[in-house]
C-alpha cells in the first residue's frame, strides 16, 4: 500500500497534540492569574475611594476629621470620623481573623446621655444608651463590616467603621481568597522604611501619614496579596 508523503506520522501527531495541551494549560493559568489580579485591583480601588471620599467630606466641612488605621498582616482597616472634637469613639483592640474586638467611648465633661447605634453592613443591629459618660467599653464577636455611630441627643458626633479588605475576608471557612495586607513601605519598590502600623488622618484640612507610632512621611505604599497575586496602592499626604 503506498504511503502518502503529505500525511502526518503518529509521532508527529503526538507532538502536535502535546504542544496544544501545554499551550492550553499555560493559557488557562494565565487567564486565572489575570482575573485574580483584576479582582484584587478592584478591591483595592475601594480603599483609595474611601480615603478620597473622606478628604472631600473634610474639605466641604461635612466632618471635622478622620483617622484611618492600617496594621501589617491584617484583613481589614478602621476609619473614625468626627463631627466635633476628635476621638470620641476608639478601637482598643481588633482581631481581624476572628472578627472580635473591644471599643471604648470617651466623653469627658459631657452632661448628656450617649446613644450608640450599631450597624452590620447596612443592617441596623442594636442601639445602646450610655449613662456612664467618661468611659464605656463594649465588645463584639462577629466577622462583619461594622459601623458605629454615636449621638448626643440628636446630634451625630462620631462614626467608627471597620471594613474588611474584601467580601471574601468575611468567610471564616475558606481563606484561600482572603486579601491580606502583607507589607507597608515608604518606597514603591519596598526599599525604604518597613512599616508595621500606619495611620492616615486629616484634621480640619491638614492631612498627614504617621508610621510606626510617630514618624511622619509624605507617602506610603501598601502591598496586598490574594491567591498568590500581589498588588500595591499608594497613599499621599499631599
Amino acid at each position: 500500500m503506498p504511503i502518502n508523503p503529505r500525511a502526518f506520522t503518529f509521532i508527529e501527531l503526538i507532538v502536535v497534540v502535546s504542544i496544544i495541551i501545554v499551550i492550553s494549560s499555560s493559557s488557562v493559568v494565565y487567564f486565572f492569574d489575570f482575573v485574580n489580579g483584576k479582582r484584587l485591583q478592584t478591591e483595592l480601588q475601594s480603599i483609595s475611594q474611601t480615603i478620597g471620599d473622606a478628604d472631600a467630606q473634610v474639605q466641604h466641612y461635612e466632618i471635622r476629621d478622620y483617622r484611618m488605621q492600617f496594621d501589617i498582616d491584617s484583613l481589614g482597616y478602621t476609619i473614625s470620623s468626627d463631627n466635633v472634637e476628635p476621638e470620641y469613639l476608639q478601637t482598643l483592640s481588633m482581631d481581624w481573623s476572628t472578627g472580635s474586638g473591644v471599643l471604648q467611648t470617651t466623653a469627658t465633661g459631657a452632661t448628656l446621655s450617649w446613644l450608640l447605634k450599631i450597624y452590620a453592613g447596612e443592617k441596623f443591629e442594636e442601639e445602646r444608651f450610655l449613662s456612664v459618660l467618661d468611659s464605656f467599653t463594649g465588645s463584639f464577636v462577629s466577622r462583619k463590616n461594622y459601623r458605629f455611630q454615636s449621638y448626643i441627643v440628636t446630634s451625630k458626633i462620631n462614626t467608627l467603621e471597620m471594613y474588611y479588605f474584601s467580601e471574601e475576608n468575611l468567610d471564616l471557612d475558606d481563606d484561600s481568597l482572603h486579601v491580606t495586607l502583607v507589607e507597608m513601605n515608604t518606597e514603591e519598590d519596598a526599599s525604604g522604611t518597613d512599616v508595621t502600623t500606619a495611620q492616615v488622618e486629616n484634621i480640619a484640612g491638614r492631612k498627614k501619614i504617621q508610621i510606626n507610632g510617630s514618624t511622619e512621611v509624605p507617602e506610603l505604599y501598601l502591598f496586598f496579596e490574594q491567591s498568590g497575586q500581589t498588588e500595591a496602592i499608594s497613599i499621599s499626604s499631599l
